[in-house]
């Protein structure tokens, strides 16, 4: 069940900079109300934990762990989650001006 449930939940992922795999939050589905297409850092997080564990019991799924890894460094400016500034970085939940650091206090 839980290969079941893995496999159909990465269908959905999405290739995106620098070969990164997201899974976009759209207005029109409903889940978020951001008015905006974005993905979470949170959620990405969540994924590479879930796989990452999985994988230990069924290598095949190690495979995705880079692509949700890099889906962390794509930076703000680029419609990503990883926000930097002067005093070093945070990866943010989802886009609000001004930063909210949701993730990283």
């Amino acid at each position: 069940m839980v290969v079941h449930i893995a496999d159909r939940s990465l269908s959905l992922g999405n290739p995106f900079h620098n070969d990164s795999l997201v899974f976009w939050y759209d207005p029109e589905d409903g889940l978020s109300t951001i008015p905006t297409r974005f993905y979470s850092g949170l959620t990405q997080a969540w994924y590479i934990r879930s796989i990452g564990r999985l994988s230990e019991v069924r290598p095949e799924f190690t495979a995705y762990l880079p692509g949700l890894f890099r889906s962390l460094k794509v930076d703000v400016d680029d419609r990503g989650c990883l926000l930097r500034r002067d005093f070093g970085w945070a990866v943010e939940e989802y886009p609000y001006a001004p930063p909210l650091f949701v993730l990283n206090g």
